[in-house]
């Protein structure tokens, strides 16, 4: 299976447009200070949220699998960069998941398990060199 993103520059600054092949456009820039817009998103941004959809889809899956029902779930990724000039090789140092669920008191432990279990499925973090530590908050 292949995916593909298409970046293009706007001509100006550090701005473009990604294109996917469903038709889908999205506006970026670069992060401040060479970014000049906050009306649209960075790619640390994208990173971080192609990190949050495919563990909150593989959470979804785990948790149908081991019959847990959660009546509300989000999902925040968080990520860390170094303070300091940017230089070749520089990366994000560590990733942090909080997925937020609600589930019945009797399903609270079997929720917790269920969290580490999706981030073992997800493609996202399995492709990462970083460390990912998975931070739930589990409501009952």
């Amino acid at each position: 299976m292949l995916f593909e993103a298409i970046a293009k520059w706007s001509g100006e600054g550090y701005e473009g447009k990604v294109e996917y092949p469903n038709g889908i456009t999205m506006e970026f820039c670069a992060m401040p200070p060479w970014g000049k817009r906050g009306d649209v998103v960075t790619p640390e941004h994208c990173f971080l949220a192609s990190i949050a959809m495919c563990y909150e889809m593989f959470m979804v899956a785990t948790l149908k699998r081991m019959r847990i029902e959660a009546s509300m779930m989000e999902v925040k990724a968080m990520g860390e960069i170094a303070e300091g000039e940017m230089v070749p090789g520089k990366s994000f140092e560590r990733i942090k998941i909080v997925p937020k669920l609600k589930v019945s008191k009797e399903n609270r432990e079997k929720a917790v398990k269920a969290t580490e279990i999706a981030k073992d499925y997800c493609l996202i973090t399995n492709s990462l060199k970083i460390p990912v530590t998975i931070s739930p908050e589990i409501i009952t």
